[in-house]
């Protein structure tokens, strides 16, 4: 007997449970041997959507022992009725007819075949799609077939699927796009790399050459205009998938594919790399303003720093002008002479200028001071900002 996969008991708990009609059902079945073959199997079908394989019988250790418990019964009987291969035919198409399944015909099979061609739109991996082809045959009450059936079925629908969209997508493209993406993976002898190896070269540390180099991939993108092309047809995931197959492969790999799928991998690539860069090119901006700002503060405290001696006399000789302003044994005529004799004309001249260039600066707000010292970067931003906005697909909308 062939033993295979394990099934947690919750599950069989849900599924298996026999009501009062299975336990009428099974008790006909002459002999314990048949009444435990015959409720091992109702319960495999519920529990998988299918038949055991017959020879030899297929066993879930943990189903039957879930059954042998149900029915009051010894496991082992189910020996003895392996053995008789008619019988357990003859059953399964009773559990058939009574658990209301449909053997996967003709038109289940053509039932099966547009599910998963539209499932096949949004999901790429194998095993995904086998298990939404497996979730539907069971809630549409339809026998699963073998399991080399079901996996040519499904590969057979997602290479439709993917036909399919590389048509729509060669269908959408103006006339002088294909030329411009085949352009991507051009890599003559003077060139050490191709423009796609370009687009895929990492943004680098943040500086303003690399920012600067963010920009000129944003530029190199709308230029092929392909940002124009609306994809909100094409599933978000699969274009993940398409863009990642372009990530991975090199130049020689891309021009090996057949025009209709390069050229949608194409598109989907430089889509993926376009929002990457802007995210990319915020992120980066954002790193450098912080770093300058830091070094703006830091510049605005050590000059606050070298100013405090000269604060502190200045202090000083504000205290005692005023002492002498309000000393009231000293004349009115006599203060002008007071203030000198404490305080050299020159020195206070001096004192006075620093006081005005002091007072004519913002020397406590940070931010001014980033405006003075690096005002060049508020430039910048706003002309890559106009830059982006103005390039921006029709379709496309960004945060700033």
């Amino acid at each position: 007997m062939l033993r295979t996969v394990h099934y947690p008991r919750e599950i069989m708990v849900d599924r298996v449970v026999f009501t009062p009609c299975d336990h009428d059902r099974i008790s006909p079945c002459r002999g314990a041997h048949n009444r435990l073959g015959f409720a091992y199997q109702m319960g495999f079908v519920r529990l998988t959507g299918r038949f055991p394989s017959q020879q030899p019988l297929e066993i879930l250790d943990d189903l039957l022992a879930f059954v042998a418990h149900e029915l009051a019964l010894d496991a082992t009987l189910l020996k003895a009725y392996a053995q008789r291969q008619a019988t357990v035919s003859t059953h399964q198409e009773q559990i058939r007819l009574y658990l209301g399944f449909r053997p996967f015909g003709p038109a289940e099979q053509d039932q099966l075949r547009q599910f998963v061609l539209g499932e096949a739109s949004r999901l790429e991996h194998l095993s995904a799609l086998r298990a939404q082809a497996e979730a539907f045959l069971y809630q549409q009450r339809i026998l699963i077939p073998a399991a080399s059936s079901l996996h040519r079925l499904v590969v057979e629908q997602r290479e439709r699927a993917r036909q399919l969209i590389y048509t729509r997508m060669v269908a959408g493209l103006p006339s002088s796009l294909p030329a411009r993406l085949d352009a991507l993976l051009d890599n003559s002898t003077d060139q050490t790399h191709s423009p796609l190896q370009t687009l895929k070269a990492p943004a680098g540390a943040p500086s303003p050459r690399a920012l600067l180099k963010l920009t000129e991939k944003l530029d190199r993108i709308q230029q092929t205009d392909t940002l124009a092309l609306a994809l909100s047809w094409l599933n978000n995931n699969l274009q993940q998938t398409l863009a990642q197959y372009a990530w991975q492969s090199s130049a020689y790999r891309l021009r090996q594919l057949q025009a209709p799928q390069r050229y949608t991998v194409l598109v989907c690539f430089l889509h993926d790399v376009y929002h990457d860069t802007i995210d990319q090119l915020v992120d980066m901006y954002n790193k450098l303003v912080t770093g300058t700002y830091r070094r703006a503060q830091s510049e605005l405290d050590d000059t606050v720093k070298r100013r405090r001696i000269p604060y502190h006399e200045a202090l000083q000789s504000f205290y005692l002008m005023g002492q002498t302003l309000f000393d009231e044994s000293i004349a009115h005529e006599a203060i002008r002479a007071t203030v000198f004799e404490h305080i050299s004309p020159e020195h206070l001249q001096t004192q006075l200028q620093q006081a005005h260039q002091w007072l004519s600066r913002d020397t406590h707000d940070v931010f001014s001071w980033v405006m003075k010292r690096y005002s060049y970067w508020a430039w910048t931003w706003s002309h890559q900002c106009v830059h982006i906005w103005e390039a921006r697909p029709p379709h496309a909308s960004y945060g700033f």
